[in-house]
């Protein structure tokens, strides 16, 4: 069996992405409530890790100047995926 993360709601028996989509709306209902701007990314990797090439996607985002912050991201998603 593959062990996944505590914070993985869809694709999981007992779990549905509906429990995603409410601690997403809750969140951003509080900061919304407080007055406070709300930012949201949503990233769908589940078939990319397997069939790109690193070497190359990081060169092509690195030749297009995608923030360092950003790049190291990916990397760490793409070494770690354990912690994702």
């Amino acid at each position: 069996m593959i062990d996944t993360s505590h914070l993985q709601f869809g694709f999981k028996k007992k779990h549905s992405t509906t429990m995603c989509l409410f601690v997403l709306n809750e969140a951003i209902d509080y900061y919304i409530l407080n007055r406070e701007t709300v930012y949201c990314v949503m990233l769908d990797a589940s078939k990319t890790f397997d069939r790109v090439p690193y070497c190359k996607l990081f060169r092509k985002l690195i030749s297009r100047k995608l923030p360092g912050g950003i790049i190291r991201f990916l990397l760490n998603m793409y070494t770690h995926p354990e912690l994702f």
